[in-house]
């Protein structure tokens, strides 16, 4: 008679190659609603997974709301404003937190706490987004950027899968893929301030340091970045890095 569970492993490896191959044809489109950018955050988050292929463009839907009204807060106090989503692993939707961070003119604290539901209690942290002032620079454009920290949040947490800023009516999103490494806590920090050091102490001044920062981190680590303006509306399409 064979031992119970004998044959679990290979039921599970099978269950997860199906997971997998779910994940590729579900970010297969080259353009994401915000019920599919939902989806697959869900899926990706069951079986801790980047999308092997990133999209050419996300249309931002609720999100655009939220961060028009982070950045409204904003606007009225000068301080960075965050608000953090969780993937419903049920029913593949996004639920925002209620809770909206305010901190400094220069960082924010991201807060974790789950919507109060009762729908479901497979939630999962994907998507940590927050605002920049504009008064640095004075343009919104100019201001758009990820800082060091900003993607110490994103790499640094495995389940999170999407990191987005903005500014005025500009939004910048971050997209982990396949190819983001996995590291820990010291590497990461080390690859990170060494980059910045590069460019924010470098030869380049301003806006363009932040810009150069923020588009080579991206590359190195395998991030796909979007770019969402009042001329697009809640169409982010992805910038060349």
């Amino acid at each position: 008679m064979n031992a119970p569970f004998q044959n679990l492993p290979h039921a599970l490896a099978a269950l997860k190659a199906k997971g997998n191959e779910q994940l590729i044809q579900i970010a297969r489109p080259r353009s994401w609603d915000y019920e599919q950018l939902g989806k697959v955050l869900a899926l990706g988050a069951t079986l801790g997974k980047s999308v092997p292929t990133p999209p050419e463009s996300i249309h931002l839907g609720f999100m655009r709301r939220v961060s028009d009204e982070l950045i409204g807060h904003t606007v009225k106090t000068g301080r960075e404003h965050a608000r953090t989503a969780f993937s419903d692993l049920d029913n593949g939707t996004i639920r925002y937190s209620p809770k909206i961070s305010r901190g400094s003119k220069s960082e924010v604290l991201l807060d974790w706490t789950p919507p109060n539901t009762h729908a479901s209690r497979h939630l999962v942290g994907t998507i940590a987004n927050h605002t920049h002032p504009i008064d640095t620079f004075g343009e919104p454009l100019q201001t758009l950027h990820f800082s060091d920290m900003d993607y110490k949040a994103l790499l640094g947490n495995p389940t999170v899968q999407l990191l987005v800023v903005s500014t005025g009516k500009n939004i910048l999103l971050a997209l982990k893929t396949s190819s983001t490494p996995q590291m820990d806590e010291p590497t990461l920090s080390w690859r990170l301030s060494s980059l910045h050091r590069e460019f924010i102490g470098g030869s380049l001044q301003g806006f363009k340091a932040g810009r150069e920062f923020t588009k080579t981190a991206a590359l190195e680590f395998g991030l796909s970045l979007y770019l969402s303006t009042a001329r697009t509306g809640d169409l982010a399409e992805r910038l060349s890095v």
